[in-house]
């Protein structure tokens, strides 16, 4: 359905916004210190081989005698994943670009990091920067299905990240399957749609947080959208009652149906605004061409702007 397409690419969107690096701070640091040795010779910090980033199979490293600061950060770099790896990993490159010391503090993790993760860290502005143009110069075709072009999108992202793709975009990687999940939801007549709903949530609850339902007002706002475009107006407002009984305490019902309300009226004044603003320029036009032809084109556009600027001000003061 068009509405679950929206919202799985914009989720794709948001995917790419959180993997933006500071490429102008990047190539500064990067043109002023060689770059790391990785215990894999072939990935290079210029030119990054992403097919020999393998899966993360090496145990646990060993910190104890590490210190504390570099233990903590090799703990987390070996067991996030999603957004927080992602975090962790610009937190250090802005630190360590700050510093100027970033040969230096790559170097630390070598020993204590399994290898595929220590490519990961040494590569990553690379890495990223790589990704940003790739995602710029993706294209995809308006009559792919959305799971063709989810399909598409995480080739493209495995073929730059190697198998760690799934480690870097867990997060993404969940809500796009999720979208993919709900759309069986267009399937369901208006009686069932509720329970399927639920079903759904509790088979991606291991999920909540990647996608965005951890509570119950998330949950009711995603069903809403998830509403079948097909359904019927009695039909889809009795979900909505449904949806709101379910998830929603009284309160918070009143507080949507006044938000409702308000967006609806704001967007019946605009529409207000639109029909008037036409009039009067189709007065204008009119009196350019009879009444105030005489005018010179200075002289009529001083006195268009002010009957403009009149309008507003009497519009928006009613």
């Amino acid at each position: 359905m068009k509405k679950i397409a929206l919202i799985i690419m914009s989720a794709i969107m948001a995917g790419m916004i959180f993997l933006t690096f500071n490429h102008d701070v990047q190539k500064e640091e990067l043109a002023s210190s060689p770059s790391p040795k990785t215990k894999n010779q072939s990935v290079s910090s210029t030119s990054p081989q992403t097919s020999s980033i393998v899966p993360d199979t090496d145990t646990s490293p060993q910190t104890a005698k590490l210190p504390s600061t570099v233990q903590i950060t090799t703990e987390r770099l070996t067991q996030l994943k999603g957004r927080k790896l992602v975090a962790e990993l610009e937190t250090f490159w802005q630190e360590c670009m700050l510093n100027r010391s970033c040969e230096e503090q790559v170097a630390l993790f070598e020993a204590h990091l399994s290898s595929a993760r220590f490519q990961l860290l040494a590569n990553y502005p690379q890495l990223s920067s790589q990704w940003q143009e790739s995602v710029g110069n993706l294209l995809f075709d308006e009559q792919q299905s959305l799971a063709s072009r989810v399909a598409q999108l995480k080739n493209e992202a495995r073929s730059i990240w190697g198998e760690l793709a799934d480690v870097v975009f867990a997060d993404e990687f969940a809500l796009y399957d999720f979208n993919l999940e709900a759309q069986k939801l267009d399937t369901q007549s208006p009686d069932n749609f509720l329970r399927a709903f639920e079903q759904l949530t509790i088979d991606w609850q291991e999920h909540a947080g990647a996608i965005g339902l951890t509570s119950d007002q998330e949950k009711y706002e995603r069903a809403v959208t998830l509403i079948p475009n097909s359904m019927s107006l009695p039909d889809r407002l009795a979900i909505i009652a449904e949806l709101e009984r379910t998830y929603l305490t009284k309160e918070e019902t009143k507080n949507i149906h006044a938000r409702e309300q308000q967006i609806a009226e704001q967007k019946e004044q605009v529409r207000g605004y639109q029909q008037a603003l036409q009039q009067l320029e189709s007065r204008l036009r009119k009196e350019r061409a009879t009444s105030h032809s005489n005018l010179s084109e200075p002289e009529w556009q001083s006195y268009y702007q002010q009957e403009v600027a009149d309008f507003r001000r009497e519009f928006f003061s009613s």
